[in-house]
């Protein structure tokens, strides 16, 4: 693992200054200490009032996400809610000749109230009682999955004491707000038309508008939003399936590693990974390979740099745009499959002491030049150590990199003969099983270097099947017993 984020909370009197400077230092000895893993390798403490997500840039998706379902909840609960008050003010009908001899042999209103309170109050507990037992035996289910992920994920889900408070909270007022409304009705009634037994006046002239009507109405308007939200879902999901990622998914495969975990000088790591790339463009069935570094399309990874584009005017402290980027191989963008649009790919006379060059995406050239060629434009990377400046020699078609339903954002793609990287993906290009060629390669590549660990071992298919999980799974779960037999394709898996 070479990167990771950890969220912690300061200590009393503890200022995120001081908390930065101490993690710092820890990087400083841990450099010290081990300079051939962890040279230029640094530790960051930075400030948020946001403690809920692991991973910042997931955090506003998660907690939009989680908000929604949380709505969705609420509506099912008002709904819930409606349906238990409108058959407790049915029963409260059928008891209105025992309520109005209660009331005409002096028991009081208030009393009434209260009894027909408990009453909600019990229907809401015996209610909480039987969903915490059905939560229970729903985490045990769901605890027993197997997720057709490339890697083992343990779903550690519990029922403890602040659910059990949440519910018991819930279910209480609940059973108080459903029992509110029928204990007033109820409580008033009109004494002699219910002891002489008489049906209530029903039409005044035409049909009376009632308490009932309305809690029926509210239910049929809160179940007509969320069967209009579900089938909004629906469409969604199945737009995403049969949604253009912007290359041929099927027929790669990809292996990805870190030189430092078998201790390579950076000298040695290049000449490394050129053999591995060499070999994998020699084995049987491969029609192109390339390397890509840090991250691949669909794989959980990202990279982000801020930049300064040329023909825009950046004030003394202003930030400039914040892109996401990776240094790839010759080869890489015809191995993916994306087209090339303007200009050039990087190519072998791209490396360290010749002029920077950069390729970019479609949405970044329409971004910033709108209104004229991108190629022959650059950028500037800011870094505290080093700003480079880009010259931009080519433009492709945008591609889907995160999910199948993202909008297009600008990307930048350098020359990693310019920007070489220990850690790298080597992605092949097949006729055949994707999915046989990553043993094959891994085979290969163990045969150079037994000691290698493999951080990624998959197909491009199944990364994107991650991506696919819940419509898959929608699409699945009512004709297979076991869905993630059939409907996700078959993949190597993570070593």
């Amino acid at each position: 693992m070479r990167w990771m984020f950890v969220k912690g909370r300061l200590k009393p009197g503890v200022t995120a200054s001081q908390a930065h400077a101490n993690v710092a230092l820890i990087g400083t000895q841990l450099a010290a200490a081990n300079p051939m893993t962890n040279k230029d390798r640094n530790i960051a403490a930075n400030p948020t009032e946001d403690v809920r997500m692991f991973v910042p840039q997931a955090g506003g998706a998660l907690s939009i996400g989680a908000a929604g379902l949380m709505t969705i909840v609420g509506l099912v609960l008002l709904i819930a809610c409606a349906n238990v008050a409108g058959m407790l003010l049915a029963r409260a009908s059928a008891r209105r000749r025992e309520i109005s001899v209660r009331l005409a042999i002096g028991a009081s209103r208030a009393r009434l109230i209260q009894q027909l309170l408990v009453e909600g109050l019990l229907l809401g507990t015996l209610g909480a009682v039987a969903a915490v037992a059905f939560a229970g035996a729903l985490v045990r289910m769901v605890v027993g999955v197997q997720l057709p992920l490339p890697f083992d994920v343990p779903i550690d889900l519990r029922i403890d004491w602040r659910v059990m408070t949440f519910a018991v909270v819930v279910a209480a007022a609940t059973g108080l707000l459903s029992g509110l409304l029928p204990a007033f009705k109820a409580s008033s009634p009109n004494l002699t038309a219910d002891l002489r037994g008489d049906s209530p006046a029903s039409k005044v002239a035409g049909r009376r508008w009632s308490l009932r009507d309305a809690l029926v109405v509210s239910q049929v308007a809160l179940t007509a939003v969320l069967l209009v939200v579900a089938g909004l879902l629906l469409r969604s999901l199945g737009a995403s399936e049969r949604a253009d990622v912007g290359f041929e998914a099927k027929g790669l495969a990809a292996v990805a590693f870190d030189t430092d975990m078998v201790r390579y000088t950076p000298e040695r790591g290049i000449q490394f990974w050129r053999q591995a790339l060499a070999r994998a463009r020699a084995m049987p069935g491969v029609t192109s390979a390339a390397l890509v570094s840090p991250t691949l399309p669909f794989t959980f990874n990202f990279n982000q740099q801020e930049m300064r584009i040329d023909n825009r005017t950046y004030t003394e402290g202003q930030r400039g745009e914040i892109i996401e980027n990776v240094s790839m191989s010759p080869g890489y963008l015809g191995t993916l499959g994306v087209r090339l649009l303007e200009g050039r790919d990087v190519d072998a006379s791209d490396s360290t002491g010749g002029p920077d060059v950069a390729v970019i995406n479609q949405t970044m050239a329409r971004k910033f030049w709108p209104d004229e060629s991108a190629v022959g434009h650059t950028f500037q990377t800011i870094n505290p150590t080093r700003s480079r400046t880009y010259r931009i020699v080519g433009v492709v078609a945008d591609h889907k990199r995160h999910g199948v339903l993202e909008r297009p954002s600008p990307f930048v793609y350098y020359a990693e003969g310019q920007r070489p990287s220990r850690y790298n993906f080597l992605v092949a290009r097949t006729n055949g099983d994707a999915a046989v060629l990553v043993a094959a390669m891994r085979r290969e590549l163990l045969a150079m270097e037994p000691g290698l660990v493999f951080m990624v071992s998959n197909t491009m298919g199944g990364n994107l099947a991650l991506s696919l999980m819940p419509a898959r799974a929608g699409r699945c779960w009512p004709r297979h017993s076991a869905p993630w037999a059939r409907c996700w394709p078959r993949s190597a898996s993570t070593a």
